[in-house]
């Protein structure tokens, strides 16, 4: 098992397959990278599917904006 940063899904990062100055999408996205490819493992995805990553790091924007509208 590899050990990866917890911000490893940008900038040439673990399965980001984006080019190296992006910011990575947990930041990008205000959610924790770790929450992120978390996410992208579970639904099977493998690297280099940048646009995934963004969908996913979207859904968790939407998921927390839904809880913190309940909450």
């Amino acid at each position: 098992m590899t050990n990866l940063p917890r911000d490893a899904t940008g900038a040439g990062g673990a399965g980001s397959g984006g080019p190296a100055g992006r910011a990575p999408h947990g930041e990008r996205y205000g959610v924790p990278a770790h929450e992120i490819l978390r996410r992208v493992g579970e639904a099977g995805y493998v690297g280099g599917q940048e646009d995934v990553i963004t969908d996913v790091a979207l859904q968790l924007v939407a998921e927390r904006e839904r809880v913190a509208v309940r909450g």
